[in-house]
């Protein structure tokens, strides 16, 4: 259940992670100079992440106190509420969870990527000295 103010804001962010999820998921290179083009929209992607984990988390927020405030749940168990609330707030939840996980894993590719770039340097460093 999205709070209809928050309908364009919440479609915007499905979108926009789809997007960023689509750029994870892209193979990576041995490239050196690519990786490090790479690793700088891996930092640009990772701080968008978490502007949009705020959003989504706003929008989430919303939606549950709608949920509470639009419905009388009176003689009703509050595990039972709790867990009505959380079923009429899927969508919210869903997001958010990505987002989460699609932020840390921006984090773990960006320590690959430097991990692959540090290798690179140290194998052109041993091919120039003759090792």
């Amino acid at each position: 259940m999205i709070p209809q103010e928050y309908k364009d804001k919440f479609d915007r962010l499905i979108r926009e992670t789809q997007e960023v999820q689509d750029f994870a998921q892209t193979c990576q290179t041995n490239n050196e100079h690519l990786l490090v083009e790479r690793l700088s929209d891996v930092n640009h992607y990772l701080a968008r992440t978490a502007v949009m984990l705020a959003e989504a988390k706003m929008i989430h927020d919303k939606s549950v106190l709608d949920s509470y405030m639009s419905y009388d749940f009176t003689g009703i168990p509050a595990s039972a509420v709790n867990k009505m609330v959380a079923s009429m707030c899927g969508e919210t939840s869903m997001i958010v969870n990505w987002l989460e996980r699609l932020n840390s894993a921006l984090v773990h590719i960006g320590e690959n990527m430097r991990t692959q770039i540090s290798f690179s340097k140290e194998q052109l460093k041993l091919t120039r000295s003759g090792y």
